[in-house]
């Protein structure tokens, strides 16, 4: 059975540009030669997903997407014809987490209305270009545990970012797809804090950022808290607690940490871990 449409051209429309503007997180040589082709691909999809299911079908082809994209974009970044060097990365994804962090923080504490709730999916765009740089510092030794736990954070961000920009931005409210977005929304700090409890456990494991290497660990105990958005009334007694704002601190330790520990302070593994 088919699920419940939505008006023509809408979510639709709004998914093909929302993946265009995604394939932006790709080097620009493999957005030139691929991009075209991707961008098609996935147009063609969305089109079947309707067809066949709807809004609930649309939801699921976003949730692959969304790892798929998050894995294969910035391993291109990370191989060897990249021009950009790992250091570097580590470098810009530590000044990104930063930035988010201190930009969620003050959206917590200020709650910006009008254009200025830009800043809090601006905040998570952050966040989302930011956790390139723990995965870059441990690329090599990460094994399945790692790439499962990128995978599973990359697509929490994801799904905070566009519940986040449609709240933001007031496109949402009259769609249908509404709901859903916002459950996935919500339910991406779960997403988040499973993938860190897993980077979490390598990051100890291999000292990857020294004295700060528990940090991922205790990020994911954090995250992990927004289970409770199953619970209407426990969620809103979440968020109007100081777990927001030490969630948005954790991200700047994190930048901090990314910024100031040197490649050196990982233990080096002679074989990958295994997941």
């Amino acid at each position: 059975m088919s699920g419940p449409a939505w008006p023509r051209g809408g979510v639709h429309s709004f998914s093909d540009r929302l993946y265009r503007a995604l394939l932006l997180l790709y080097p620009r040589a493999f957005r030139h030669e691929f991009g075209p082709l991707m961008a098609q691909a996935f147009h063609d999809s969305c089109r079947q997903a309707q067809a066949e299911r709807g809004v609930l079908g649309m939801a699921g082809l976003w949730a692959l997407v969304l790892g798929d994209l998050a894995v294969s974009a910035f391993q291109e970044h990370l191989s060897k014809e990249s021009a950009m060097s790992r250091s570097t990365i580590v470098r810009a994804a530590g000044a990104a987490a930063l930035l988010g962090g201190m930009l969620y923080l003050l959206s917590v504490l200020t709650h910006p209305t009008g254009l200025a709730r830009a800043a809090v999916p601006g905040s998570i765009l952050l966040m989302l270009l930011s956790i390139v740089g723990l995965h870059a510092r441990l690329w090599g030794r990460e094994g399945l545990l790692g790439w499962l736990g990128f995978v599973l954070v990359g697509t929490g961000l994801l799904l905070g970012l566009i519940g986040m920009a449609g709240s933001a931005l007031g496109i949402l409210d009259p769609n249908p797809i509404a709901p859903i977005i916002n459950t996935g929304e919500h339910a991406g700090l779960v997403f988040i804090g499973a993938g860190l409890l897993l980077w979490g456990i390598l990051t100890l494991q291999l000292k990857a950022l020294g004295r700060w290497s528990v940090l991922p660990l205790l990020m994911g105990l954090l995250s992990l808290t927004g289970i409770v958005f199953l619970i209407p009334p426990a969620f809103s007694a979440l968020e109007s607690s100081v777990v927001p704002q030490v969630f948005a601190l954790s991200w700047v330790l994190l930048g901090f940490a990314l910024l100031t520990t040197r490649p050196g302070a990982a233990t080096i593994s002679p074989q990958p871990v295994a997941g």
